[in-house]
């Protein structure tokens, strides 16, 4: 998406922000070992935030955990949290940038969408199957922080015998204050 900005507008793909909202990314360094458990950033989406993406960017790769995949999301144990509400199962173990993505398949009937790794946050569609007319939907969302429900930016390693990993959690937001 392209972020392109006009006297007192701004674009962020089809959504135009006005005088007054702010887009901004925010870097959250991963700096120890994850656990294996929900790990809590310290950072708090503001309450009138609208997340857009959020991306994991692999300095270290992880080589030696059971499962190499981090997700991201808003602390389970918050209104309406959501451990893996942002990211679900991004590949760490390989280094560079790694977003939420669709992978489709090619099937005998049809081609489908048969795995994502966008969290149900920024997520409203349905995985798909070979089954001729159950293609899958494929449609991205923002999160719009309300009220009281959650704002605690975590991650949670995919196995507990991680040993390696570090890098950051980018997170694409307009902040409406």
């Amino acid at each position: 998406m392209a972020f392109i900005h006009t006297r007192g507008k701004a674009r962020f793909g089809q959504i135009e922000f006005t005088e007054g909202a702010v887009l901004r990314t925010k870097k959250l360094e991963i700096t120890s070992t994850p656990t294996g458990s929900e790990q809590d950033t310290g950072w708090n989406l503001p309450q009138s935030a609208i997340v857009f993406d959020v991306f994991v960017e692999v300095t270290t790769a992880e080589a030696t955990g059971g499962t190499k995949t981090l997700d991201v999301g808003l602390l389970s144990s918050e209104t309406a949290g959501d451990a893996n509400g942002l990211l679900d199962g991004v590949a760490v173990s390989a280094t560079g940038i790694k977003q939420g993505a669709f992978t489709v398949t090619d099937g005998t009937n049809q081609n489908y969408v048969s795995a994502n790794t966008l969290g149900v946050m920024l997520f409203d569609g349905e995985i798909g199957s070979d089954a001729a007319g159950e293609a899958g939907v494929v449609a991205r969302t923002p999160h719009v922080v309300t009220g009281s429900n959650a704002v605690s930016v975590t991650y949670t390693a995919g196995s507990v015998d991680f040993a390696e990993f570090r890098g950051s959690i980018h997170i694409v937001y307009a902040d409406l204050t």
